[in-house]
């Protein structure tokens, strides 16, 4: 299911990677973009991973669309965060 208006907008789901994944990745010495929330993000730093490039995109579930969301005003903190980062 699509649930972030974000993967709507790229019409495909990007491939799920784990933590092991992204190291070998590194080790190999592969320039590799992720799709991540915040959480991702920090366990990624977390873990000693650098990140070379971020870029920050609001993201919201469209299957649970609210009035907070829809009201101009109080759009933006309704949003979450998705970055697309480099490693």
């Amino acid at each position: 299911m699509i649930e972030f208006a974000f993967y709507f907008y790229m019409e495909t789901l990007p491939i799920a990677i784990d933590l092991e994944g992204v190291k070998e990745r590194v080790d190999q010495g592969e320039t590799t973009w992720i799709l991540a929330h915040e959480g991702t993000l920090n366990i990624i730093r977390e873990a000693g991973i650098p990140v070379a490039e971020s870029y920050e995109h609001p993201t919201f579930r469209i299957t649970r669309l609210t009035g907070r969301f829809l009201n101009p005003h109080t759009h933006e903190s309704a949003c979450g965060k998705l970055f697309l980062i480099k490693i």
